[in-house]
């Protein structure tokens, strides 16, 4: 019997469909590019009310007068992320990244898509709030209870490119022998850490040729910037992003800034002008993530294989970069960036002008990226003479701020500053602090980032100015997961009660105050958000459920912890029901 060859590619081809519309659990990826995390997620797209509540937004989107677009999925997915966010329709969710969700649910809260499209058909209002991996997972439930086939993605290091450059801009200027960032006044450009949207698997045939643009399409609910007058984005070919095809609709320039812009760093000078320190041509969209197509919950009863070398996140991860573009600093790869910048609205000159600087110094910022949340984070910079005459650093500091995955950064409310040292040449020297969790902990913003800046201010020989280096990096504190225990053979009788056991301890040296738990499952009554008691320092929360399963075969129920002091806390158990 001949055996049929899988490939990667025949593989993704072949079970898209299982993933990408009859399964009604899986997650979304969240985090940086050094630290990624997987948050569980009911999709329910099978759940009672879901498929009306996608018709009405269609028709809501589209007007009574158009309804033969409806027929026309390029439409139809283009018009529904219009409707997933409030800017233009009142449609579902109202974005919010400021902090305060008094008069809400946290974005944070949320473990699935069911009840806020209850909540919304309800109430007839907008549901309070949302941000990108929750409209992502909103848009995912609504497309497949239509039958399109979706997919929620993950871009880490994701680009917003403000201008239409196509390039992501950053400022620095000189304050005494030290460079520092400049106000954001300087440029609207940002790295998110991670930005959520969803691929559509569609024909294109408003393309030309027919045919080349078909499979899978970028389409994104956030509302982030404007599609022809709307807060909509897409559908978007990946065969065009890859490619740098920016003109190619829609919205290409805009995602392809998003996965593969090179980021180019300005120093403003004193008399006016700038000058090009340098452009990282692969610090942007890293490790685009979905999960494995499979059918199945993200996690399953059974452990799956090399858990014990690997992560679950990691495992149950497929990492689809090489879809958006060819692989870092190859040749097809800057064909494709230079082609978008040719295309770009407004280009900054100077951007791609040949380097004439000679570096003489090499620099690492170093740190764990296994820290959790409650411990201290200790910070190494190095500074390596890589010339042939010895050098000497004037000035050299570790700055820390909090920093929002929107890219957003605080105060600087961390510095450590080290005096000037001679380095012979092939020699490094090493400048040592610790971050204590009194220093950050009062300081944080939600999801628990921060932005790391080291910088050194280098001598230079004969009449030459000194020369200032930057080093940043994103960091991301890990957070405990809820541990949920269900039956001890994970499996369970059709109407039966069954029972959840839901803990973790409190990795904080302070209390976890106005604490509440939420949950939901494709299989079983989703129970009302429950206020929970105060959590004490490094202690132990416990809580039992009782629930009665409705549904056969194989199912996830996911819990979400949430409160004051410590955000978005899940976990989840999976059971495979029986009669």
């Amino acid at each position: 019997m001949a055996i049929k060859k899988v490939t990667a590619l025949t593989w993704r081809r072949e079970s898209y469909w299982t993933s990408t519309c009859s399964n009604p659990s899986g997650c979304v990826y969240r985090g940086n590019a050094w630290t990624r995390g997987a948050k569980e997620w009911n999709f329910g797209q099978f759940e009672e009310d879901i498929l009306q509540a996608a018709l009405f937004l269609m028709r809501k989107g589209f007007k009574e007068d158009n309804s033969r677009a409806m027929a026309d999925p390029v439409k139809v997915s283009r018009v529904l992320v219009k409707m997933v966010n409030s800017q233009d329709d009142n449609g579902v969710l109202v974005g919010n990244w400021s902090g305060n969700y008094a008069d809400g649910t946290a974005p944070t809260a949320w473990v699935g898509s069911v009840k806020i499209l209850r909540q919304y058909m309800s109430t007839g209002k907008p549901v309070q709030y949302g941000q990108c991996w929750v409209f992502s997972c909103v848009t995912t439930t609504l497309c497949r209870a239509l039958g399109i086939p979706c997919r929620t993605v993950t871009n880490f290091a994701s680009a917003h490119d403000t201008d239409g450059s196509n390039c992501i801009e950053k400022y620095f200027r000189l304050n005494g022998n030290a460079l520092e960032k400049a106000d954001v006044s300087w440029s609207g450009d940002s790295v998110w850490n991670f930005h959520v949207w969803n691929e559509v698997w569609l024909s294109r045939p408003d393309l030309e040729p027919r045919g080349h643009y078909d499979g899978w399409q970028v389409i994104d609910a956030t509302p982030q910037e404007t599609s022809e007058g709307v807060y909509t984005c897409g559908p978007c070919p990946l065969v065009a992003l890859k490619a740098g095809e920016c003109g190619v609709k829609f919205d290409t320039g805009f995602v392809f800034a998003e996965v593969n812009a090179d980021e180019v760093h300005w120093e403003l000078l004193p008399g006016g002008g700038t000058r090009r320190l340098k452009v990282d041509k692969k610090s942007i969209g890293k490790f685009i993530s979905t999960k494995i197509p499979d059918g199945k919950p993200y996690k399953l009863s059974e452990a799956p294989p090399r858990y014990d070398l690997q992560p679950l996140s990691e495992i149950r991860r497929l990492d689809i970069t090489d879809l958006y573009k060819y692989p870092e600093g190859s040749e097809e790869e800057r064909k494709a960036v230079l082609r978008a910048h040719q295309t770009a609205n407004h280009p900054v000159p100077g951007t791609y002008e040949t380097e004439s600087v000679v570096e003489h110094m090499e620099y690492h910022l170093r740190h764990s990226q296994e820290v959790l949340i409650g411990d201290n984070l200790p910070l190494e910079f190095t500074a390596t003479n890589t010339g042939s005459a010895e050098r000497e650093i004037m000035l050299a500091s570790i700055r820390v701020a909090p920093k929002a995955y929107t890219g957003e950064t605080g105060r600087i409310f961390f510095e450590k500053k080290f005096s000037g040292e001679k380095i012979a040449s092939g020699k490094t020297v090493s400048f040592k602090t610790v971050l204590t969790v009194a220093d950050y902990l009062p300081n944080l913003m939600e999801l628990a980032g921060l932005y790391i800046e080291a910088t050194a201010t280098v001598k230079q020989l004969g009449n030459e100015p000194p020369q200032s280096r930057i080093k940043t990096h994103d960091f991301r504190f890990r957070r405990p997961d809820l541990d949920v225990k269900g039956p001890q053979d994970g499996k369970a009788r059709l109407g039966e009660p069954m029972q959840f056991v839901v803990s973790f301890t409190n990795p904080l040296p302070q209390a976890l105050i106005n604490c509440d738990i939420s949950m939901e499952s494709d299989a079983f009554e989703d129970i009302k958000d429950e206020h929970v008691p105060d959590v004490p320092a490094k202690a132990v929360f416990e809580k039992t459920f009782k629930l009665i399963p409705t549904r056969l075969k194989q199912h996830a129920v996911i819990f979400s912890f949430d409160c004051k002091t410590l955000k978005d806390i899940a976990g989840s158990a999976t059971v495979t029901i029986e009669k």
